[in-house]
């Protein structure tokens, strides 16, 4: 096995990973951190995708299972980054003050909270219609089991 590959080898003292070159270590982080190239119709690297692109594009062989263990020692998460737009608002700059001055300085010592809505939440109407509940009380019967029940007899 060639070194650098990243793959697990058993020692004398137990499981130990072949020691990885320093600059694949820090390739696999900054290839994290990227977005996958349009090409690959990834919107985020797996190890696996990340593994099968470094020996296909870049002749790097290492397992996924290493890419896994910097992922946990870096503790990077690329499955769970987040975006964030600005408003191209003109007046967002001053908006966005304005709301910021009220956070640090509330005006005559007012509590300010925020609300926001889950615009990824739809309503949805009932499946069945409301029922109404009856005028009158309803009156059940009273309870007959097959000791209690009239018997009829008809001769033999």
């Amino acid at each position: 096995m060639p070194s650098g590959s990243g793959r697990a080898r058993r020692g004398a003292s137990g499981w130990r990973a072949e020691q990885v070159p320093v600059r694949v270590r820090a390739r696999v982080i900054a290839l994290t951190r990227m977005t996958p190239p349009v090409g690959t119709g990834l919107s985020h690297w797996s190890t696996r995708e990340l593994a099968k692109y470094l020996e296909r594009t870049e002749n790097i062989t290492v397992s996924w299972h290493y890419i896994a263990r910097i992922w946990r020692e870096e503790r990077l998460k690329p499955h769970r980054s987040g975006t964030f737009k600005i408003s191209k608002d003109p007046a967002f700059a001053e908006k966005v003050a304005d709301v910021i001055g009220l956070y640090l300085a509330p005006p005559g010592g007012a509590v300010v909270l925020s609300i926001d809505e889950k615009t990824q939440i739809q309503a949805l109407d009932r499946t069945q219609p409301v029922l109404r509940s009856p005028s009158r009380r309803a009156r059940s019967a009273p309870p007959t089991t097959s000791g209690t029940a009239p018997r009829t007899c008809s001769p033999p």
